[in-house]
């Protein structure tokens, strides 16, 4: 079928393993899929010699990474001409209350804002906690918070963050790739058939 490039910028490992796994179905699905982490790749990447370019960004501070926006910003012409797909990270995309889904939505237009991108599918997920990652001092401080900002953290629906937690959506992970994967099949069907 076609080539799909996925890059991804991650800080905590998730955001690689959710396009490893984005990978493996769209193989499934018939596809050639060729992966680079933006951080040791993304000088070298170019998307040029692909059908369809999916970007996948973990948000850290509120905001997505750097090599991501680099990536686009740098690549960004070849991008409208192809099938594009962004997989936004987030912690937010993980609360199951309106104001939750609101904050990852808004980092999302943010992160398209701010690099001029219009991708043809967009698919926040929900990341990973690790708070064994952190030091004792910071796992107290985050013990802290999520004690003392519970009521604040519950409105938005987030979860309890005091223990390592995988929070990733593996079905609506696949639900996109089944998307992004048919978008593409009728995008090359219409190319065929002028």
């Amino acid at each position: 079928m076609a080539k799909i490039l996925i890059t991804y910028a991650t800080s905590e490992g998730q955001t690689a393993k959710i396009s490893l796994q984005l990978a493996v179905q769209l193989e499934a699905l018939g596809h050639e899929v060729f992966i680079a982490d933006l951080s040791n790749d993304g000088a070298r990447c170019d998307p040029t010699g692909y059908a369809a370019v999916i970007i996948a960004a973990s948000v850290h501070g509120g905001r997505h990474q750097t090599e991501a926006i680099r990536f686009v910003k740098a690549h960004r012409a070849v991008l409208q001409e192809k099938l594009t797909g962004f997989v936004s990270v987030s912690m937010s995309a993980a609360a199951d209350e309106q104001a939750g889904q609101r904050q990852a939505q808004a980092q999302v237009e943010s992160f398209l804002a701010t690099t001029d991108w219009h991708p043809d599918l967009v698919e926040p997920v929900a990341g990973a906690f690790r708070l064994s990652g952190f030091s004792r001092c910071w796992r107290w401080i985050i013990r802290a918070g999520n004690a003392l900002f519970r009521h604040q953290l519950k409105q938005l629906g987030w979860p309890q963050l005091n223990r390592d937690q995988e929070l990733t959506d593996w079905d609506a992970l696949q639900r996109f790739a089944g998307h992004f994967s048919a978008r593409l099949s009728a995008q090359s069907g219409q190319n065929q058939n002028p």
